[in-house]
C-alpha cells in the first residue's frame, strides 16, 4: 500500500482530475471500488493494507490485493498518457519520452499496414534521437526499421538494413 500511496501523492492536480474522470466514465463496480481506494490514498495516506481496508470497511485478502494492483495500473497509465513530456525538466528526458511515444505510434501504424505514415513518424523520431544522442532509442528504431521494413520487402533489402550503421 505504501508504494501506491507514494505514487498517488506525486500526482499533479491535472493527473488527479484525469483519474477521477476515468473512474466517473467507467461505472462498473470494480471501478467504483478503485476510485474509493484512490480517494482514500489521496486524503488519508494509509501506510498499510490493513489501514486502507479499515477506511474502505473491508478486509485484506486476494480481492483487496487485486484492487490495489488495478489501482496501481490505472495510476501508471495516467502518468504514461497524461501530461507526457511536460513532466520533464530536462530536454533530454522529454525528447527520450517523445521518441519512445513515436516508436509506439509507428509500431501501431505498421500493425495496421499504414506504412507511409509510420515511416514518416519513424523518420521524425530518428531525427530527434540523433539530435539528443539517444543511443537506446536509435537501436530500437534500427531494429524496427530492419524487422518491419526489411522483411516486408526482399531479402537483399533486409540484409542491407542489417549492415547499415
Amino acid at each position: 500500500m505504501k508504494k501506491i500511496t507514494q505514487l498517488i501523492q506525486t500526482f499533479s492536480p491535472t493527473e488527479v482530475a484525469s483519474l477521477r474522470k476515468y473512474y466517473a466514465i467507467n461505472s462498473r463496480q470494480e471501478s467504483i471500488l478503485r476510485n474509493k481506494l484512490f480517494e482514500i490514498c489521496l486524503k488519508n495516506n494509509p501506510k498499510s493494507d490493513k489501514e486502507a481496508a479499515v477506511f474502505m470497511n473491508t478486509t485484506t485478502g486476494p480481492a483487496f490485493s487485486m484492487l490495489k494492483k488495478r489501482l496501481y495500473e490505472d495510476a501508471v497509465k495516467i502518468l504514461f498518457w497524461g501530461e507526457g513530456s511536460k513532466r520533464f525538466k530536462s530536454k533530454f528526458y522529454a525528447s527520450r519520452y517523445q521518441v519512445r511515444m513515436m516508436i509506439m505510434e509507428a509500431d501501431i501504424l505498421l500493425d495496421r499496414q499504414l506504412i507511409t505514415t509510420a515511416r514518416d513518424v519513424l523518420v521524425k523520431a530518428e531525427r530527434i534521437a540523433n539530435k539528443y544522442e539517444l543511443t537506446e532509442e536509435l537501436l530500437i528504431l534500427k531494429d524496427l526499421k530492419q524487422t518491419r521494413r526489411g522483411l516486408s520487402r526482399t531479402l537483399p533489402k533486409y540484409l542491407q538494413l542489417s549492415t547499415d550503421k
